[in-house]
């Protein structure tokens, strides 16, 4: 497989995830404003900017992070390089450079949830709401995942497009958390309704609300939710069950290219794994949460360098604006 193939399967994983991370992200935070109408409302909306690192080309063209704002510029704003309408469409363009390599079936559900965003007015969004978007970009890429698992050929490059989608995966998972972070873990004097909220807000944002329950049981406590959806290895959108996902899926590359499997990209993986199955998250870690996850993200973009160093002529794996 060349390398500009195997770089666009990959990329073409990560961008169709991190659009449906996005609208989650997106989710998640309108419903928290819902149940929080106090001062930190509109805060809020700015810790989503910041949580997606785009604060700087927001406020370059938008004066104040509000709902409406902040909804355009992650939904729709094709000068955002992480917005949903431009990963998508990034997607649809590695796709194209790889015709003859995904079957037909991808690249017409592809084109289809390409039309479907594109299409989309911000009045016609904010009328509807962030779940209704959320939803419909949640059920796209699900259908597209649906359709590359069942139609193409399980090599090289279907590895490479699920790498890519389980590595976004995780580090979107992380920052699905983080972007509650700092007021989710403020100490209460009572009772925190709106905190309790907020959780299962993120655990449904992350279609882990049934999950969760089913395997807690009692209240929901901050650092359940968080353990959760980081250390959950039987969850398939815990950081550590895709971190899982990506290792597996470059050791299979491996093999099919009879090459040794010890290589850099999954030594990383493993790594990060292993680290991940022995850490234990309890109420004395979450005043460091931030930190935590911050780290963690760190790790999963070294993931992405490796892969790059090893099988794309060490491009950056980043690559915004695409």
């Amino acid at each position: 497989m060349l390398s500009r193939v195997a770089e666009a399967c990959f990329w073409t994983g990560r961008y169709v995830e991190r659009a449906e991370n996005v609208a989650r992200i997106l989710d998640v935070n309108h419903q928290g404003v819902i149940e929080n109408t106090g001062p930190e409302a509109e805060p809020s909306w700015w810790s989503v900017v910041a949580t997606t690192g785009d604060a700087a080309e927001f406020f370059r063209r938008y004066p104040r992070p509000t709902e409406r704002h902040v909804t355009e510029f992650l939904a729709l704003d094709r000068e955002n390089p992480n917005s949903v309408a431009r990963c998508v469409t990034a997607a649809r363009e590695n796709a194209r450079s790889i015709r003859d390599r995904i079957s037909s079936e991808t690249w017409e559900e592809l084109n289809r949830f390409y039309h479907a965003v594109s299409q989309l007015t911000l009045e016609q969004l904010l009328r509807d709401g962030p779940y209704a978007f959320s939803r419909m970009v949640r059920n796209g890429s699900h259908l597209l995942g649906g359709v590359v698992d069942n139609t193409m050929p399980h090599d090289e490059g279907w590895h490479f497009l699920r790498a890519g989608r389980f590595l976004e995966r995780a580090g979107m998972t992380a920052r699905i958390v983080d972007s509650q972070a700092a007021l989710l873990t403020r100490p209460a004097a009572g009772p925190d309704y709106a905190a309790t909220h907020r959780w299962i807000a993120v655990l449904k944002s992350a279609s882990g609300y049934e999950a969760y329950r089913k395997s807690h049981r009692g209240a929901i406590s901050p650092e359940g939710v968080v353990g959760f959806l980081l250390l959950a290895e039987e969850f398939p959108r815990s950081v550590l069950a895709c971190v899982s996902e990506v290792e597996a899926g470059l050791k299979a590359v491996r093999a099919l290219l009879a090459l040794p499997p010890a290589d850099r990209p999954a030594r990383e993986a493993g790594a990060l794994a292993a680290r991940l199955r022995y850490t234990e998250l309890d109420v004395t870690t979450m005043p460091s949460l931030h930190d935590f996850l911050d780290t963690l993200e760190a790790d999963c973009n070294e993931v992405g360098e490796a892969i790059a160093a090893e099988y794309f002529w060490g491009r950056s794996p980043l690559r915004r604006g695409a």
